[in-house]
């Protein structure tokens, strides 16, 4: 004998529907609804983690000026060249990027942020990527992709000073599982080698007297 599912809808995917259909005076006219959708679309279509792309999230913190470090790097400076490496990537990821071509720079209106759209080439195969940058003044920048990936710079304050914070929101449509972890690691790395890279590429400008 079959069974009726209006009444029994599976409870894994009931509050899923439950989500996103308004609850209606009638019971009987509720549990109608509910069976309607239940039958009419595959239920993959209301579970979250199947909707979710494969995302790496990432973050590394560093002190910016340790015990020793010289010369010791100052917020106006830091947030110059931060605002410099918008323009510039490849002055601080020289291993990485090959140049870096400023398409538009624009001010928000509501906000008063800059926002510029930029072309980053890497040496690696010569992948081109547009990316639209935001600045806050003198606290962030923020990165976005066409595919969805975002990365943050963040300069922040300690108990014992000055840090630099990169977050990364890595997406990778259709890779999981084993695949997904490698590049992880990787990317773990990588968030290590950005941050440490861009501390001392700043170092490396004001010892040289451009900031």
């Amino acid at each position: 004998m079959a069974s009726d599912h209006r009444h029994g809808t599976d409870d894994i995917f009931q509050p899923h529907l439950e989500a996103i259909l308004p609850r209606q005076k009638s019971t009987d006219k509720y549990q109608e609804q509910l069976f309607t959708i239940s039958n009419s679309y595959h239920w993959t279509k209301f579970i979250p983690w199947k909707m979710a792309p494969s995302t790496n999230n990432i973050a590394f913190t560093s002190h910016i000026n340790p015990p020793g470090s010289s010369p010791v790097l100052t917020r106006p400076q830091i947030w110059s060249m931060l605002q410099l490496k918008i323009r510039s990537a490849e002055t601080f990821v020289p291993a990485a990027i090959q140049s870096t071509t400023v398409i538009s720079t624009t001010t928000n209106e509501e906000t008063g942020n800059e926002v510029t759209v930029r072309e980053v080439t890497f040496l690696q195969d010569q992948r081109k990527v547009k990316e639209v940058v935001t600045a806050y003044a003198d606290t962030r920048v923020e990165f976005e992709q066409p595919d969805g990936s975002h990365v943050s710079n963040i300069v922040s304050e300690g108990a014992d000073g000055l840090y630099m914070t990169y977050v990364f929101e890595w997406r990778h449509p259709g890779v999981e599982g084993e695949e997904l972890e490698k590049l992880r690691e990787k990317e773990k790395a990588m968030s290590k080698m950005a941050v440490e890279g861009t501390i001392e590429a700043m170092r490396k400008l004001v010892r040289e007297g451009r900031y």
